[in-house]
């Protein structure tokens, strides 16, 4: 029997576009699914329509869903639409939320024994501030420079310190030419040039001292260049060449020579302080002359900072968050970690509140060497400490009209006692060369000769009358003397009352 086809069948069959999946249609649909099958051929007919039938309905109803002027359904939280995925683009899957920000992790620290591996300075991808090619000292006339100072050195000879032409600021250091003895005191004509040596303004601070670095029996020349620049020459003699210095290592940079691990032979420190504590240790291995980073090996690079403190031979690595203090092993390449309550001094603050016990005399050991001291009150402030009396070290002590200052014999430098009256205190600046002291107040920086480094330290073991402690020197020597200066303060001691 042929089935009458409905009046929407037409409709559905060429796309419903706008119209609905009506009632009367799905009814339609259902009574002919429900059909009993009365021939086989028939059946088959009518379950081929009706499932056609349905995925035509499923993809009408689908079909307005995804039309563009159709807006979809929104999420019930939310009043924004919902993404449609088209057939060319997958679904979309749920964001991950972002992971919450973590804190920044400390700094690493090195380990408590750091082996130091040395290289050449020449082979390192680093800038520091050293020179080793070979100079040997080039004969001039006299008579072609300008000399500005002249130092006598016993038993060698004496030591030119000049420009070469007037009117020039840059110092050069040279020596005199004798009759071909490295000792020899002929007064000649002539000049061996060493080579710069700083700036004419500090003509008056070159100095030549004797020195035994790397083993070598020679003499260290030093020069400031300007604030925080200085340049130290080591100079020696050779059989080849008698009489004629020879330089093959030059610093731009603070320096000290150290017996570091004990085997009689010194090593040279070299500090920096720009902007923060840079150390390196220069070494001979037989005929090679080698560096290391300290910052480096003990995991301290900016903003962190290593000082070291000669008066202690302690390297101090400055960590944001630390401070962790080393030595040099005996005999050995490595800096250990070391207990600060087995460091001598009181690494909290410099001065440590301690009574005068009548001593008259105390011996002061600096940088390996020892400096026999006499006692010194001040009145004023019911305080003293022992300044040294011998060699170039000798201090005199001055009155001043808001305390007592003592200085070095060549005024090199002073420590002084004032009064700590926060209204008569300079505008001060911490810097980190000394920061590991508790009492360190800061530093005054001044252009006046000679002292334009000021450190300020207080004492307050009477609340009602703190002393501000004052180191004063130069900048560009601080390597030299400030190691004994702080060590005259770590030495300061209250007079008890009788």
């Amino acid at each position: 029997m042929k089935e009458t086809r409905p009046d929407w069948y037409s409709i559905a069959k060429g796309g419903l576009g706008d119209s609905l999946f009506t009632e009367e249609m799905k009814r339609e649909v259902g009574r002919i699914v429900e059909q009993p099958r009365a021939r086989r051929r028939s059946g088959r007919w009518i379950a081929g329509t009706a499932l056609v039938a349905l995925c035509v309905a499923a993809v009408l109803l689908i079909i307005p869903l995804a039309r563009p002027d159709s807006p979809a359904p929104s999420p019930a939280v939310t009043d924004e639409p919902s993404p449609v995925p088209s057939p060319d683009q997958p679904l979309p899957t749920p964001e991950s939320p972002e992971p919450e920000p973590s804190e920044t992790p400390p700094p690493p620290i090195a380990d408590s024994e750091v082996r130091l591996a040395y290289e050449s300075p020449e082979n390192h991808s680093g800038v520091y501030p050293v020179e080793t090619d070979r100079v040997e000292g080039k004969r001039i006339d006299k008579a072609s420079v300008r000399i500005q100072r002249t130092i006598e050195v016993e038993g060698t000879g004496s030591f030119a310190i000049y420009v070469r032409e007037e009117g020039d600021s840059q110092l050069y250091a040279g020596m005199e030419a004798s009759g071909g003895s490295a000792t020899g005191h002929r007064e000649t004509d002539h000049l061996y040039e060493i080579g710069p040596i700083g700036e004419l303004v500090y003509a008056d601070d070159v100095s030549v001292t004797p020195s035994s670095a790397f083993g070598l029996s020679g003499f260290r020349i030093f020069g400031p260049c300007g604030a925080n620049c200085v340049v130290n020459v080591w100079i020696h003699f050779e059989e080849e060449t008698p009489g004629v210095p020879i330089s093959d290592f030059r610093l731009n940079a603070h320096a000290q020579e150290v017996d570091l691990d004990e085997d009689g032979i010194p090593e040279v420190v070299a500090t920096e302080t720009f902007a923060t504590g840079k150390v390196q240790i220069y070494k001979k291995f037989e005929d090679r002359l080698l560096f290391v980073d300290v910052n480096e090996a003990l995991r301290a690079e900016e903003p962190s900072a290593v000082v070291y403190e000669g008066s202690q031979r302690i390297f101090l690595a400055l960590l944001p968050d630390r401070t962790l203090t080393y030595r040099y092993g005996i005999r050995e390449d490595l800096l250990k970690l070391t207990d600060e309550s087995s460091v001598e001094t009181d690494l909290d603050r410099l001065i440590v509140e301690r009574a005068y016990d009548g001593s008259k005399s105390l011996r002061l050991e600096v940088d390996g060497e020892a400096y026999e001291s006499t006692w010194f009150a001040n009145e004023t402030f019911s305080v003293g400490t022992y300044l040294p009396n011998d060699g170039d070290k000798v201090l005199r002590k001055i009155v001043l009209t808001d305390g007592f200052t003592y200085t070095t014999e060549n005024g090199s430098a002073s420590l002084t006692f004032k009064a700590a009256g926060e209204e008569d205190l300079p505008e001060l600046r911490k810097e980190d060369d000394l920061a590991i002291y508790g009492d360190y107040m800061g530093t005054e920086f001044t252009g006046n000769a000679p002292y334009n480094r000021r450190d300020y330290f207080i004492y307050d073991r009477d609340a009602n009358r703190p002393i501000c402690v004052v180191l004063q020197y130069a900048g560009d020597s601080a390597s030299v003397v400030r190691p004994l200066l702080l060590a005259i303060a770590a030495n300061i001691r209250y007079i008890p009352e009788a």
